[in-house]
């Protein structure tokens, strides 16, 4: 579960260098640097829910960036893996499903694209894995500060997803103070100060 993002030779690099900033209302804050060009720098807050995680990132680059954000690789066991679509309330949800867990994706806010990557040689468990990114090539034209949120949900392979557990997000607002308030189903409320 990390960014991915093209530097400056033109080359994928991961995210290594986070600095924790705190825990605050349930609400994991870190801020995180590309180690080749620190000009490349988010600030992120993860909401843990009962099968997974909300990720909401602000972006504080200074310049345009392509980047991709991985789900947790699933590697493959006995069968192929089974890749399912949805739709939910207008977002399309990717799910993948190995015959021992699942794993589902939301983007909700700031991704272009879904893509189910499968690799060989890189899962410790497996010969062959697949992950689940989404993608975006972000333009910044001087605008403010771009928030990319994202839904990473797991469970047991063989139980159903209801509508609810792939969007537990009822609303999501964004202020110009960099504020992020999302409504939980449920009525719970969130605000994620960056």
């Amino acid at each position: 579960m990390n960014y991915m993002v093209k530097n400056k030779e033109n080359k994928w690099e991961a995210f290594r260098l986070f600095t924790f900033k705190k825990f605050e209302n349930g609400i994991y804050y870190r801020d995180v640097v590309l180690e080749t060009d620190e000009s490349i720098k988010f600030s992120l807050a993860d909401v843990p829910l009962a099968n997974g995680i909300l990720r909401v990132d602000k972006n504080n680059s200074n310049h345009p960036i392509e980047m991709r954000l991985g789900h947790y690789a699933l590697p493959k066991l006995n069968n192929e893996m089974v890749v399912t679509k949805r739709n939910v309330k207008g977002y399309d949800i990717t799910i993948i499903d190995n015959g021992a867990y699942q794993l589902a994706l939301v983007p909700l806010l700031g991704w272009d694209k879904t893509d189910v990557v499968k690799a060989k040689g890189l899962h410790p468990e497996s010969e062959e894995s697949a992950v689940i990114n989404i993608t975006r090539n972000e333009i910044l034209n001087g605008k403010k500060s771009p928030i990319y949120a994202t839904l990473m949900l797991w469970k047991r392979s063989g139980e159903t997803w209801t509508n609810n557990e792939l969007l537990p997000v009822k609303k999501m607002t964004s202020a110009n103070d960099g504020t992020v308030t999302m409504e939980m189903k449920g009525g719970i409320e969130r605000n994620i100060q960056f």
